[in-house]
């Protein structure tokens, strides 16, 4: 009976998506690390930053998402 994959086809594609979980596991550590709060008085800065950690935000669901697919 024919194998849809063959084992080196199986260890290719294995090894790519490990490399992804990591790269994302990597992305995530680092936006988590971007949205720590940091309280600035100029308001321009504030709005800028709640932008910024909204955006952050935005890209862990997305990445932690599809890590789940991944794994």
């Amino acid at each position: 009976e024919d194998e849809y994959m063959s084992a080196d086809q199986l260890a290719f594609f294995k090894d790519r998506l490990e490399v992804k979980a990591a790269e994302l596991r990597d992305r995530l550590l680092s936006c988590q690390a971007s949205c720590e709060i940091e309280r600035h008085p100029d308001e321009a800065d504030f709005a800028s930053d709640e932008e910024n950690r909204a955006v952050a935000a935005s890209m862990i669901e997305r990445d932690r998402e599809t890590l789940s697919h991944v794994l």
